[in-house]
Order: C-alpha cells, then structure tokens, then sequence
C-alpha cells in the first residue's frame, strides 16, 4: 500500500487555485469587453443622432437662408419695379399747357401765363394801343417767378461783340466777319471767351438752336450748318421766335426780351430747359 505524498497533494491544490484565479480574470475581462463594446455602440448611436438631428438643423437654416434670399430678391425685384414707376411718375408729372398762342409740356404743379395788348411787358413804349401777345411768365407751384419773356419796341443796337463766345463746334469765317464789325464799331477785336470745355445744356427754343450755361442764352444765329455760331452782344439779349405775334401801328414782330427768376437752382433750370424745349406758338397774328 503506498503512501499518500502530502508535497504532491498541496502543489495540485496551488494549481488548481491559479487556474481557478487565471480564470476568473479571463471570465471578468470578457464580461467587460462585451459590457463596454455594448457601451460603445450606444454611444456612437447618441452621437450618430446628434449629428443627424444637427444636420437636420442646418439644412432647415439653410432653407430659411434660401427662403430670405429669396425674399431679399423679390424686394430687390419690386425696388426696380418701384424705381420704373417713380420714372413713369415723373414723365406724367409733366402735363400739356395750349393757350391762346402756346403751347408748352409744363410740370403738372407749375403755370404759364400769357398776356396780351401790352400788359404783362416793361420793356414797351408807353402810349401805344399794342395787341397781341406782348408777355409770357412761367410760374413753380409755390408762385415764383421761373421765367419772364416780354415784348420790347423802341430799344436799338449796333452791331459788333466786345465779346466772343467760342464753342468747340465754333465757326472760324463767323469769329473774322465779328473781328470786320468790330473794327468798323469798336476799333479793335472782341475778347475771345473760350467755351469748349465748359458744360452746357442745349435744346431748341422756337426751332433756334440754343445753349444755356448757368442763367445765360446762347443762340446759334446760322441754322444752316454744322457749327455754332454764337449770339453775341445785341442779338444775345433777344428771344426771336420768327413769327408776327405782338406789334403797333403797323409794326410787328415776335422779338422777345427775356428775364430769369431769382436764385433758381439747378433742377429749376433743367425743368425751364425741357419746358422751353417743348414750347410751340400756335397762333400768331
């Protein structure tokens, strides 16, 4: 009968407890792996989610973005369509003036007033019966005086300029024939005034081609070319409509002084130039 050996008996027992505590480390660490790869996915589905719900979020800013752009581009569209009428408003501002020898496209606020047989005029011989038109004014919608056109009889001249007024489309042989009166008259040449770089405004006044710097006329006294040959001296202080339209004691014409308002502005002065621009006589004697 052999002897039970008590070293043996006690390593086996070491073993099995080392294997049993191997064990259950392994046991402990798979149940974690699993515990915390369950974790894991949890939280990548609550990130996932959130990223989802984000997006979700910018792309409805970016539609309410889209939708104020949107809007921003119909004002911007019903701002054009507002500046088209306030362009249609200010043609229709303009309304017809006819009178009795008139006629004339005034803004709707502003008033012509003819005057006839010598009234309205400062300019004519007293003691005289005239008739017909021998005045004109025009008046802004607060009754200030715009312009004032008045018939004129027993004013003369001489011919000759002391000045010249030389625009760039100026006329050479029209610049000697001054230089020839003004040696007869004056004795010596007329002061050139260059005007080829100053800005004017131009527009017909009773078919008379004209050109307006600042609150002074210049017409073109030769229709029949390309250049402007420039009133000077005595024939710069006449409006010459060409027609019969004031006169007498036989003694007619339709030569016109003419008169600004006080310290008109320049809007006024382009408002006048657009009326005068459209004025026709319609009637004469």
């Amino acid at each position: 009968m052999s002897k039970l050996n008590f070293k043996d008996k006690s390593m086996k027992k070491k073993t099995i407890v080392i294997i049993a505590l191997v064990l259950s480390v392994v046991i402990v660490f798979l149940v974690g792996l699993a515990f915390g790869e369950k974790l894991f996915q949890k939280d990548s589905s609550t990130i996932q989610d959130q990223i989802t719900e984000q997006d979700t979020t910018d792309s409805d800013d970016d539609s309410d973005m889209s939708n104020v752009t949107d809007r921003d581009d119909d004002n911007d569209d019903n701002d054009d369509n507002d500046d088209n009428g306030d362009d249609d408003e200010e043609e229709n501002k303009y309304i017809k003036y006819e009178g009795k020898y008139l006629f004339a496209k005034i803004p709707e606020s502003w008033s012509i007033v003819e005057y006839e047989n010598g009234a309205g005029s400062d300019t004519l011989v007293s003691g005289l019966d005239y008739e017909g038109l021998t005045a004109v004014k025009i008046f802004d919608g607060e009754g200030k005086l715009i312009f004032w056109i008045k018939g004129v009889n027993g004013i003369g001249g001489v011919g000759g300029c002391e000045e010249y007024y030389k625009f760039d489309d100026f006329s050479v042989a029209h610049l000697d024939q001054i230089k020839e009166e003004n040696e007869i008259v004056f004795g010596y040449d007329p002061t050139i005034v260059d005007l080829t770089n100053v800005d004017y405004s131009e527009f017909d006044l009773f078919d008379v081609r004209t050109r307006r710097i600042n609150d002074t006329f210049y017409f073109d006294l030769v229709d029949s070319n390309s250049f402007f040959e420039s009133s000077c001296g005595f024939s710069m202080m006449f409006i010459q409509t060409g027609e019969e339209l004031y006169g007498s004691d036989d003694m007619y014409g339709g030569s016109y002084f003419f008169e600004f308002g006080q310290s008109l502005s320049d809007e006024e002065l382009e408002i006048l130039d657009n009326v005068l621009d459209s004025a026709e006589i319609i009637n004469s004697l």
